[in-house]
């Protein structure tokens, strides 16, 4: 089905996809973050956005639906218990609640807006920016970036470390003559139009643009390390923000 034919003005469904089971981060989308649940910041946030047309959460948890509800998201079916496993795919989760929407309400996006909990910095500003850039620029997918020092490196076999980028950024040690660049921060916003999402299986696909979004606020909740260096940043997140302006 072509989701793209169906509406005339586009539409934005924010999908927050959110877990009963993590190992990283036990009970991490209702563990009290800065005072609150988790998930609510990205709810609270998203419910905030003048671009999404409808906020979901897909869960196999009764405890997060009823949670999620509570903070005015929808929850209009439970996921299935095997999409909901520590191996399984955001992306598959994104795909079974676009068919039982369609299916059961004649209900089909022509974007999704995928806000997962694990980054609570992200603002309705990020959201809509993110939405505005993709429309702006006709394409298919847009995501939140962050800027990211031009060298990078991995281990080989062999314990080594090899240049990811051009051999090109070896040639100069300073910075400024270097290519400014850019890598996803975390989980904060992805925008897919659904026609291109579901032929490719992938967030990033088609024509893809970035809206770069400060490093200080890119955080992405995976370990207790995360959490605790986030929450610190939540609690004097306005203090930041003012010292770092006074920098310009």
């Amino acid at each position: 089905m072509d989701f793209d034919m169906m509406n005339t003005t586009p539409t934005f469904l924010g999908i927050i996809p959110a877990r009963g089971g993590s190992k990283g981060i036990p009970g991490k989308n209702t563990r009290l973050f800065c005072g609150e649940p988790l998930i609510s910041h990205t709810i609270r946030e998203a419910k905030k956005s003048r671009k999404l047309s409808r906020i979901i959460v897909s869960t196999e948890s009764e405890e997060i639906a009823k949670l999620a509800k509570e903070f005015g998201a929808e929850v209009p079916f439970l996921r299935p218990l095997e999409l909901a496993q520590d191996t399984s795919k955001v992306f598959d989760a994104v795909a079974h609640s676009l068919k039982l929407l369609q299916e059961r309400e004649g209900y089909a996006p022509n974007y999704v807006v995928l806000l997962q909990p694990t980054s609570p910095l992200r603002t309705a500003q990020d959201i809509d920016a993110t939405i505005e850039l993709l429309l702006k620029e006709q394409a298919d997918s847009a995501i939140t970036v962050s800027r990211v020092e031009p060298r990078v490196f991995v281990h080989s076999p062999e314990g080594a470390l090899t240049l990811t980028t051009s051999p090109a950024f070896l040639a100069s040690t300073n910075r400024q003559e270097l290519a400014h660049t850019v890598a996803e921060n975390g989980s904060m916003v992805y925008v897919s139009r659904v026609s291109t999402l579901l032929a490719s299986g992938n967030f990033l696909g088609g024509k893809l643009v970035g809206v770069e979004v400060p490093r200080w606020r890119s955080v992405d909740l995976d370990s207790p390390e995360d959490f605790i260096l986030g929450e610190l940043i939540c609690k004097h997140r306005e203090e930041i923000e003012r010292d770092i302006t006074a920098f310009q």
